[in-house]
């Protein structure tokens, strides 16, 4: 336990820890998530034929999150969306709401600009709450108070809580969550090299050599290596999953499976990280070299695999490595346990983690090299 101490010690003692720890994954993240969150703005153009509850209604709760664009002539829309003014066009026709509490499902016309599938979350959720009206106005079976009655819950309760959970809301949000966690993967890539760099320093000081010489066996030398690096990463993993969803509207899951699936995929990547600093660094025989080869091993892979920019701007063959890089199957896992896909989803990429990161740390403790000096 006393190289435990002594290693969390000399870390934090390290102003270049704090960067890894605070200045990469929480404010990159909160800097870039502030940014993406004033773009994403939406512009909705809507035109109604009528001015009832649920017009009204619909432009107060998605005015909340877009900016609503009264539309006097519903033949300047097509026009307007091809030139950019507005990112959808939403169009309800005369007597729209007596045909609703009548159950009869009118047609509401629902248009995009038709150069990107990045509003399709938005139409998701325009689609939900057309439909979710619709079934009031059946269940209401012409009772006008009662289908107002039920439009005020469905808004206040049930149509708010569906967009807090990743499995039925957007792809657009689960996005934002899994490029917050790309820059955790950046600062634990930096983080566990930091660590392991002492570990080359005691071999270089000659301390690891005096280590050996008292009862202390090697195996147990780097066993706490390899807690108090977790134990660094494991602070760094609580940081960015508390702070970030107080500070950003990013959310990691609103269930115990989620959040504990999004924490349980970051810390089998720092597993592989953790395995991948020491065994580099146990072996090198000068910081400049540890250093470089492992930044020629760790920052293609975080590049590659989507972690400091969106996977869709790289070419598709360069997609395809990514696929198999450990970034990419931490990432993944992540993905999959947004959208709460049970452990089924994240057996995959979590065993090719944990599968890749056993096989380095039994080359740490079996590969036997003489001393420094």
């Amino acid at each position: 336990m006393t190289i435990i101490a002594n290693n969390l010690r000399r870390m934090f003692r390290k102003k270049s820890s704090w960067v890894y720890l605070l200045l990469i994954p929480v404010v990159v993240n909160v800097f870039i998530i502030s940014l993406s969150v004033q773009e994403a703005r939406w512009v909705i153009g809507v035109h109604s034929a009528e001015t009832s509850e649920v017009t009204e209604s619909f432009t107060d709760t998605f005015g909340a999150d877009s900016t609503i664009v009264i539309v006097e002539d519903p033949s300047t829309q097509t026009a307007s969306l091809e030139d950019s003014a507005y990112d959808l066009g939403i169009s309800f026709p005369a007597g729209y709401t007596d045909s609703v509490i009548a159950g009869e499902s009118p047609v509401v016309t629902v248009m995009d600009r038709g150069d990107n599938n990045q509003t399709d979350s938005l139409k998701q959720r325009v689609d939900t709450y057309l439909v979710g009206v619709n079934a009031i106005g059946v269940a209401a079976a012409g009772d006008e108070a009662r289908f107002s009655d039920a439009l005020t819950i469905y808004l206040e309760e049930k149509f708010a809580a569906e967009y807090l959970n990743f499995d039925l809301g957007s792809t657009e949000e689960a996005t934002k969550s899994v490029t917050a966690l790309g820059f955790l993967a950046f600062g634990l890539v930096l983080m566990m090299a930091s660590a392991a760099s002492m570990l080359l320093d005691d071999r270089i000081r000659g301390v690891y050599d005096r280590v050996r010489t008292t009862p202390l066996r090697s195996s147990s030398y780097f066993v706490q290596y390899f807690i108090s690096m977790g134990l660094i990463a494991a602070v760094q993993v609580a940081v960015v999953l508390a702070v970030i969803p107080t500070l950003t509207p990013v959310s990691f899951g609103t269930t115990a499976t989620q959040i504990g699936g999004v924490a349980l995929s970051a810390l089998c990547f720092t597993a592989f990280c953790t395995a991948l600093s020491v065994l580099i660094f146990r072996f090198a025989k000068t910081a400049i070299f540890a250093a470089t080869l492992y930044s020629v091993l760790t920052l293609p892979m975080l590049m590659l695999s989507g972690a400091l920019w969106p996977r869709d701007v790289m070419p598709e063959a360069m997609q395809r490595i990514g696929d198999y890089l450990p970034a990419r199957w931490f990432l993944a896992a992540a993905e999959e346990a947004l959208q709460d896909n049970g452990f089924a989803g994240l057996a995959g990429p979590l065993g090719l983690l944990v599968g890749l990161s056993a096989v380095l740390i039994i080359a740490t403790f079996t590969i036997r090299t003489e001393k420094y000096r």
